[in-house]
Protein backbone atom coordinates (compact mmCIF):
# COMPACT_ATOMS: atom_id res chain seq x y z
CA UNK A 1 0.00 0.00 0.00
CA UNK A 2 1.24 3.50 -0.87
CA UNK A 3 2.02 5.76 1.77
CA UNK A 4 -1.04 7.82 0.89
CA UNK A 5 -3.19 5.45 0.97
CA UNK A 6 -1.72 3.68 4.63
CA UNK A 7 -2.35 7.31 5.76
CA UNK A 8 -6.06 7.03 4.57
CA UNK A 9 -6.75 3.47 6.15
CA UNK A 10 -5.77 5.09 9.45
CA UNK A 11 -8.14 7.98 9.25
CA UNK A 12 -10.81 5.46 8.21
CA UNK A 13 -10.25 3.10 11.67
CA UNK A 14 -10.19 5.95 13.78
CA UNK A 15 -13.73 8.02 13.44
CA UNK A 16 -17.04 6.73 12.67
CA UNK A 17 -17.52 9.61 10.89
CA UNK A 18 -14.75 8.84 8.22
CA UNK A 19 -14.93 6.37 5.53
CA UNK A 20 -12.95 5.38 2.64
CA UNK A 21 -14.21 4.29 -0.43
CA UNK A 22 -12.36 3.30 -3.75
CA UNK A 23 -13.60 3.18 -7.36
CA UNK A 24 -11.98 1.62 -10.72
CA UNK A 25 -12.87 0.34 -14.39
CA UNK A 26 -11.61 -2.69 -15.01
CA UNK A 27 -8.18 -2.34 -16.41
CA UNK A 28 -7.87 0.98 -15.69
CA UNK A 29 -5.14 2.20 -12.96
CA UNK A 30 -6.21 5.91 -12.45
CA UNK A 31 -7.54 4.88 -8.84
CA UNK A 32 -10.05 7.05 -7.30
CA UNK A 33 -9.87 7.04 -3.42
CA UNK A 34 -12.02 9.86 -1.50
CA UNK A 35 -12.16 10.33 2.71
CA UNK A 36 -15.13 11.86 3.54
CA UNK A 37 -14.06 13.20 6.64
CA UNK A 38 -16.64 15.58 9.57
CA UNK A 39 -14.12 18.81 10.40
CA UNK A 40 -14.27 20.27 13.57
CA UNK A 41 -15.63 23.30 11.54
CA UNK A 42 -18.56 20.53 9.77
CA UNK A 43 -16.74 21.10 6.19
CA UNK A 44 -16.34 18.12 4.40
CA UNK A 45 -12.81 17.34 2.31
CA UNK A 46 -13.19 16.55 -1.30
CA UNK A 47 -11.75 13.92 -3.64
CA UNK A 48 -8.61 12.51 -3.51
CA UNK A 49 -7.02 11.00 -6.79
CA UNK A 50 -3.87 8.51 -6.68
CA UNK A 51 -2.25 7.52 -9.82
CA UNK A 52 -0.55 4.20 -9.82
CA UNK A 53 1.35 1.95 -12.71
CA UNK A 54 0.08 -1.63 -13.01
CA UNK A 55 1.90 -2.84 -10.12
CA UNK A 56 -0.05 -0.28 -7.78
CA UNK A 57 3.10 2.05 -7.11
CA UNK A 58 2.74 5.45 -6.33
CA UNK A 59 2.94 7.56 -9.44
CA UNK A 60 1.28 10.78 -8.52
CA UNK A 61 -1.61 12.43 -6.25
CA UNK A 62 -4.15 15.27 -6.70
CA UNK A 63 -6.78 16.46 -4.36
CA UNK A 64 -9.63 18.25 -5.04
CA UNK A 65 -11.47 20.51 -1.75
CA UNK A 66 -15.26 21.17 -1.64
CA UNK A 67 -15.89 24.20 -0.28
CA UNK A 68 -12.62 25.64 0.61
CA UNK A 69 -9.78 27.52 -0.63
CA UNK A 70 -7.25 24.77 -1.91
CA UNK A 71 -4.56 26.36 -0.24
CA UNK A 72 -6.13 25.64 2.90
CA UNK A 73 -6.63 21.53 2.14
CA UNK A 74 -3.10 20.67 4.15
CA UNK A 75 -4.61 22.53 7.13
CA UNK A 76 -7.29 20.34 7.85
CA UNK A 77 -7.45 18.62 11.29
CA UNK A 78 -9.44 15.51 11.05
CA UNK A 79 -11.96 14.61 14.12
CA UNK A 80 -9.99 10.98 13.63
CA UNK A 81 -6.73 12.82 14.56
CA UNK A 82 -3.93 13.56 12.25
CA UNK A 83 -3.86 16.21 9.50
CA UNK A 84 -3.98 16.04 5.82
CA UNK A 85 -0.71 14.69 4.09
CA UNK A 86 1.20 16.97 1.23
CA UNK A 87 0.45 15.65 -1.72
CA UNK A 88 2.49 15.59 -5.43
CA UNK A 89 -0.23 17.68 -7.11
CA UNK A 90 0.17 17.60 -11.11
CA UNK A 91 0.22 21.30 -11.98
CA UNK A 92 -1.93 22.06 -14.78
CA UNK A 93 -0.25 22.78 -17.84
CA UNK A 94 0.18 26.87 -17.82
CA UNK A 95 0.20 29.18 -20.82
CA UNK A 96 1.94 32.48 -21.06
CA UNK A 97 2.36 36.02 -22.74
CA UNK A 98 5.25 34.96 -24.29
CA UNK A 99 5.84 35.29 -28.04
CA UNK A 100 9.15 33.81 -28.65
CA UNK A 101 9.24 30.24 -29.21
CA UNK A 102 12.60 28.43 -30.07
CA UNK A 103 13.44 25.91 -32.20
CA UNK A 104 12.06 22.12 -31.11
CA UNK A 105 14.48 20.46 -29.75
CA UNK A 106 13.18 17.03 -29.35
CA UNK A 107 14.07 14.54 -32.14
CA UNK A 108 11.87 12.61 -34.68
CA UNK A 109 8.85 14.29 -32.85
CA UNK A 110 6.66 13.04 -35.23
CA UNK A 111 8.06 9.28 -35.26
CA UNK A 112 8.25 9.43 -39.50
CA UNK A 113 11.39 7.29 -38.74
CA UNK A 114 11.94 4.42 -39.59
CA UNK A 115 9.82 4.61 -42.36
CA UNK A 116 6.42 2.24 -41.95
CA UNK A 117 4.28 2.04 -45.06
CA UNK A 118 0.77 3.89 -44.54
CA UNK A 119 -2.06 1.90 -42.88
CA UNK A 120 0.56 -0.66 -41.65
CA UNK A 121 2.74 -0.69 -38.02
CA UNK A 122 5.35 -2.10 -36.71
CA UNK A 123 7.71 -2.11 -33.73
CA UNK A 124 10.96 -0.11 -34.59
CA UNK A 125 13.89 1.14 -33.00
CA UNK A 126 14.57 4.90 -33.58
CA UNK A 127 18.00 5.83 -31.92
CA UNK A 128 16.52 9.36 -30.58
CA UNK A 129 13.57 7.92 -28.33
CA UNK A 130 13.87 5.36 -25.40
CA UNK A 131 11.20 3.04 -24.73
CA UNK A 132 10.56 0.87 -21.38
CA UNK A 133 9.18 -2.03 -23.72
CA UNK A 134 12.64 -1.81 -25.92
CA UNK A 135 10.98 -0.95 -28.67
CA UNK A 136 8.33 1.83 -30.28
CA UNK A 137 5.42 1.18 -32.21
CA UNK A 138 5.03 3.36 -35.01
CA UNK A 139 2.11 3.42 -37.20
CA UNK A 140 1.44 4.62 -40.83
CA UNK A 141 -1.44 6.97 -41.08
CA UNK A 142 -4.41 5.06 -41.93
CA UNK A 143 -3.92 2.59 -39.98
CA UNK A 144 -6.95 1.03 -37.85
CA UNK A 145 -8.61 4.22 -39.77
CA UNK A 146 -6.64 6.89 -37.48
CA UNK A 147 -5.23 9.77 -39.51
CA UNK A 148 -1.14 11.21 -38.15
CA UNK A 149 -1.71 14.85 -37.47
CA UNK A 150 1.96 15.70 -38.17
CA UNK A 151 3.45 14.00 -40.95
CA UNK A 152 2.91 10.37 -42.08
CA UNK A 153 3.32 9.07 -38.89
CA UNK A 154 2.55 8.50 -35.60
CA UNK A 155 3.13 6.02 -32.59
CA UNK A 156 0.90 4.07 -30.19
CA UNK A 157 2.52 4.31 -26.59
CA UNK A 158 1.03 0.73 -25.20
CA UNK A 159 3.61 -1.82 -26.27
CA UNK A 160 1.67 -4.83 -25.65
CA UNK A 161 1.49 -3.02 -21.67
CA UNK A 162 2.06 0.16 -20.09
CA UNK A 163 4.76 1.89 -21.36
CA UNK A 164 7.21 4.58 -21.44
CA UNK A 165 8.98 6.70 -23.98
CA UNK A 166 11.44 9.34 -23.48
CA UNK A 167 14.06 11.51 -24.87
CA UNK A 168 17.07 13.62 -23.05
CA UNK A 169 18.04 17.02 -24.96
CA UNK A 170 20.24 19.56 -23.47
CA UNK A 171 18.82 22.65 -22.44
CA UNK A 172 19.99 26.14 -20.14
CA UNK A 173 19.40 25.65 -16.78
CA UNK A 174 16.99 28.40 -15.36
CA UNK A 175 15.59 28.88 -18.93
CA UNK A 176 11.75 27.86 -19.24
CA UNK A 177 10.37 25.37 -21.88
CA UNK A 178 7.12 24.74 -23.32
CA UNK A 179 6.57 20.86 -23.95
CA UNK A 180 3.69 19.79 -26.58
CA UNK A 181 2.25 16.39 -27.55
CA UNK A 182 -1.27 15.61 -29.72
CA UNK A 183 -3.12 12.86 -27.95
CA UNK A 184 -6.08 10.32 -28.28
CA UNK A 185 -7.64 7.70 -27.21
CA UNK A 186 -7.00 4.60 -29.88
CA UNK A 187 -11.02 2.95 -28.99
CA UNK A 188 -11.43 4.41 -25.51
CA UNK A 189 -10.77 6.90 -23.46
CA UNK A 190 -6.99 6.53 -22.34
CA UNK A 191 -5.01 8.30 -20.00
CA UNK A 192 -0.92 8.83 -19.54
CA UNK A 193 1.19 11.31 -17.73
CA UNK A 194 4.14 13.14 -19.01
CA UNK A 195 6.82 13.56 -16.81
CA UNK A 196 9.73 16.07 -16.85
CA UNK A 197 12.64 14.85 -14.82
CA UNK A 198 10.62 12.47 -13.68
CA UNK A 199 8.05 14.72 -12.21
CA UNK A 200 4.57 14.19 -13.11
CA UNK A 201 4.06 17.43 -14.36
CA UNK A 202 0.48 16.08 -16.43
CA UNK A 203 -2.21 13.98 -16.49
CA UNK A 204 -3.85 13.69 -20.02
CA UNK A 205 -6.77 12.07 -20.59
CA UNK A 206 -8.64 11.91 -24.46
CA UNK A 207 -11.23 10.04 -25.95
CA UNK A 208 -11.00 8.70 -29.32
CA UNK A 209 -12.44 9.78 -32.20
CA UNK A 210 -10.12 12.92 -32.48
CA UNK A 211 -6.73 14.11 -31.70
CA UNK A 212 -5.93 16.84 -28.74
CA UNK A 213 -3.22 19.19 -28.08
CA UNK A 214 -1.55 19.08 -24.50
CA UNK A 215 0.83 21.97 -23.81
CA UNK A 216 2.63 22.68 -20.57
CA UNK A 217 6.05 25.07 -19.51
CA UNK A 218 8.80 23.81 -17.62
CA UNK A 219 11.91 25.44 -15.64
CA UNK A 220 15.39 23.86 -16.59
CA UNK A 221 17.20 22.63 -13.61
CA UNK A 222 20.30 21.11 -15.34
CA UNK A 223 21.91 21.16 -18.61
CA UNK A 224 19.95 18.57 -19.52
CA UNK A 225 16.09 17.53 -19.57
CA UNK A 226 13.88 14.32 -20.19
CA UNK A 227 10.30 14.66 -21.67
CA UNK A 228 8.69 11.23 -21.00
CA UNK A 229 5.22 9.96 -21.78
CA UNK A 230 4.03 6.70 -19.55
CA UNK A 231 0.66 5.07 -20.19
CA UNK A 232 -1.69 4.27 -16.88
CA UNK A 233 -4.66 3.51 -18.80
CA UNK A 234 -5.06 0.61 -21.36
CA UNK A 235 -3.02 -3.13 -21.43
CA UNK A 236 -1.78 -4.28 -24.55
CA UNK A 237 -3.26 -1.35 -26.58
CA UNK A 238 -3.74 2.13 -26.38
CA UNK A 239 -2.80 6.23 -25.68
CA UNK A 240 -1.68 7.15 -29.79
CA UNK A 241 0.33 10.11 -29.97
CA UNK A 242 2.40 12.64 -32.78
CA UNK A 243 4.19 15.78 -32.58
CA UNK A 244 6.13 16.17 -30.01
CA UNK A 245 7.93 19.41 -29.46
CA UNK A 246 10.24 20.72 -26.40
CA UNK A 247 11.12 24.30 -27.37
CA UNK A 248 12.64 27.38 -25.22
CA UNK A 249 10.61 30.09 -24.32
CA UNK A 250 11.40 33.64 -23.70
CA UNK A 251 9.00 36.83 -22.87
CA UNK A 252 10.87 39.02 -25.82
CA UNK A 253 14.01 38.94 -27.79
CA UNK A 254 16.96 39.18 -25.90
CA UNK A 255 19.07 42.12 -26.63
CA UNK A 256 22.18 40.88 -28.54
CA UNK A 257 25.78 41.64 -29.85
CA UNK A 258 27.06 41.60 -33.13
CA UNK A 259 30.38 39.73 -33.80
CA UNK A 260 32.41 40.93 -36.98
CA UNK A 261 35.22 39.87 -38.56
CA UNK A 262 37.71 42.21 -38.75
CA UNK A 263 39.39 41.59 -42.12
CA UNK A 264 35.73 41.83 -43.73
CA UNK A 265 33.53 43.73 -41.84
CA UNK A 266 30.97 40.99 -42.17
CA UNK A 267 29.11 39.64 -39.71
CA UNK A 268 28.98 36.79 -37.47
CA UNK A 269 25.16 34.44 -38.96
CA UNK A 270 22.95 31.81 -39.11
CA UNK A 271 21.97 32.31 -42.73
CA UNK A 272 18.67 32.23 -43.06
CA UNK A 273 17.29 33.16 -39.60
CA UNK A 274 17.35 29.10 -39.51
CA UNK A 275 16.33 27.19 -37.06
CA UNK A 276 17.65 23.92 -37.95
CA UNK A 277 20.35 22.15 -35.72
CA UNK A 278 23.66 21.75 -37.80
CA UNK A 279 23.32 25.09 -39.65
CA UNK A 280 26.70 26.29 -40.69
CA UNK A 281 27.86 29.25 -39.46
CA UNK A 282 28.78 32.26 -41.66
CA UNK A 283 30.06 35.83 -42.17
CA UNK A 284 27.44 37.87 -44.12
CA UNK A 285 26.38 41.46 -44.38
CA UNK A 286 25.37 43.04 -41.17
CA UNK A 287 21.76 43.68 -41.02
CA UNK A 288 21.44 43.93 -37.48
CA UNK A 289 18.72 41.06 -37.19
CA UNK A 290 18.11 38.71 -34.38
CA UNK A 291 20.28 35.55 -36.75
CA UNK A 292 23.33 37.91 -36.50
CA UNK A 293 23.26 38.92 -32.69
CA UNK A 294 24.77 36.85 -29.61
CA UNK A 295 24.04 36.32 -26.33
CA UNK A 296 27.58 35.98 -24.92
CA UNK A 297 26.96 34.66 -21.76
CA UNK A 298 30.18 34.61 -19.27
CA UNK A 299 30.17 30.33 -17.45
CA UNK A 300 32.40 31.98 -14.19
CA UNK A 301 35.39 30.17 -15.13
CA UNK A 302 36.75 32.08 -17.32
CA UNK A 303 34.64 30.78 -20.54
CA UNK A 304 31.69 32.10 -22.55
CA UNK A 305 28.91 30.50 -24.39
CA UNK A 306 27.85 32.05 -27.41
CA UNK A 307 23.69 32.15 -27.93
CA UNK A 308 22.00 33.29 -31.46
CA UNK A 309 18.92 35.91 -30.22
CA UNK A 310 16.73 34.16 -32.98
CA UNK A 311 17.20 30.46 -32.39
CA UNK A 312 18.99 30.46 -28.36
CA UNK A 313 20.84 27.88 -29.96
CA UNK A 314 24.69 27.89 -28.86
CA UNK A 315 27.78 28.59 -31.25
CA UNK A 316 29.32 24.71 -31.69
CA UNK A 317 31.92 23.18 -33.35
CA UNK A 318 30.46 20.24 -35.76
CA UNK A 319 30.81 17.11 -33.49
CA UNK A 320 33.18 17.75 -30.93
CA UNK A 321 36.00 18.14 -33.43
CA UNK A 322 39.58 19.23 -32.60
CA UNK A 323 40.66 19.26 -35.99
CA UNK A 324 41.78 22.38 -37.46
CA UNK A 325 39.21 23.02 -40.11
CA UNK A 326 35.96 21.72 -38.54
CA UNK A 327 33.10 24.17 -38.94
CA UNK A 328 30.96 25.65 -36.33
CA UNK A 329 26.93 25.15 -36.23
CA UNK A 330 24.23 26.24 -33.91
CA UNK A 331 23.06 23.25 -31.74
CA UNK A 332 21.33 23.28 -28.50
CA UNK A 333 22.97 23.99 -25.20
CA UNK A 334 24.59 21.53 -23.53
CA UNK A 335 27.11 23.03 -21.52
CA UNK A 336 30.01 20.92 -23.80
CA UNK A 337 33.45 22.59 -23.85
CA UNK A 338 32.83 22.74 -27.86
CA UNK A 339 29.84 24.96 -26.66
CA UNK A 340 32.80 27.16 -24.41
CA UNK A 341 35.24 29.56 -25.81
CA UNK A 342 37.60 31.92 -24.01
CA UNK A 343 37.73 35.74 -25.46
CA UNK A 344 41.53 37.28 -25.67
CA UNK A 345 42.96 40.10 -26.92
CA UNK A 346 43.90 39.75 -30.72
CA UNK A 347 46.70 41.44 -32.11
CA UNK A 348 45.09 43.83 -34.05
CA UNK A 349 41.87 45.68 -32.30
CA UNK A 350 39.49 42.79 -31.67
CA UNK A 351 39.86 39.66 -29.51
CA UNK A 352 40.47 35.83 -30.65
CA UNK A 353 37.72 33.78 -29.59
CA UNK A 354 39.35 30.13 -28.15
CA UNK A 355 37.47 26.97 -28.40
CA UNK A 356 37.52 25.32 -24.82
CA UNK A 357 38.12 22.25 -26.23
CA UNK A 358 40.61 22.10 -29.04
CA UNK A 359 42.11 25.37 -28.23
CA UNK A 360 41.93 26.57 -31.99
CA UNK A 361 40.22 29.69 -33.15
CA UNK A 362 37.24 30.89 -34.38
CA UNK A 363 38.43 31.34 -37.98
CA UNK A 364 36.87 32.43 -41.38
CA UNK A 365 37.31 30.03 -43.83
CA UNK A 366 39.92 30.43 -46.41
CA UNK A 367 40.67 34.10 -44.44
CA UNK A 368 37.49 35.24 -47.37
CA UNK A 369 36.33 38.17 -47.10
CA UNK A 370 32.75 37.37 -49.09
CA UNK A 371 29.67 37.27 -47.80
CA UNK A 372 28.11 33.69 -46.80
CA UNK A 373 31.85 31.91 -46.53
CA UNK A 374 31.80 29.60 -43.75
CA UNK A 375 33.12 29.61 -40.48
CA UNK A 376 35.65 27.48 -39.00
CA UNK A 377 38.28 26.62 -36.47
CA UNK A 378 41.84 26.85 -37.07
CA UNK A 379 45.24 27.32 -35.26
CA UNK A 380 45.48 30.54 -33.81
CA UNK A 381 47.42 33.06 -35.27
CA UNK A 382 47.64 36.68 -36.68
CA UNK A 383 45.35 36.73 -38.95
CA UNK A 384 42.79 39.52 -39.09
CA UNK A 385 40.17 36.85 -40.28
CA UNK A 386 40.56 35.29 -36.35
CA UNK A 387 40.38 39.10 -35.30
CA UNK A 388 36.20 39.57 -33.80
CA UNK A 389 35.11 42.92 -32.90
CA UNK A 390 32.15 42.05 -30.59
CA UNK A 391 29.02 44.92 -30.27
Amino acid sequence: MNPFLAWFATQARSSTRSHLRRSAERGATLVEYALVASLLLSATVGVITVIEDEAGSYLAATAEDIGEPRSLIDEYNFTGGGTFPTLTQPPAPTTTSTTVIGPNLILNGSFETPDVADGAWGLTSPPEWTSSAGSVEIWGTGHNSIASPEGAQHAELNVYGVTTYSQSVGVTSGSTYRWSVQHRGRSTTETMVVLVDDDVVAVITTPPGSWVTYTGDVQATSSTMTLAFRSISGTGAGNVVDDVKLQLVTDAAPAGRSIVAEHSGLCLTVPASSLTNGEVLVQDTCAGTTNQQWLVDDLGTGFYQLRAVHSGLCLDVNGGSTAAGAQLIQWPCHGGTNQQASLSDHSLNGVSIVMAHSSRCVDVTGASAIPGAAIDQQDCGTAGSQSWDIG
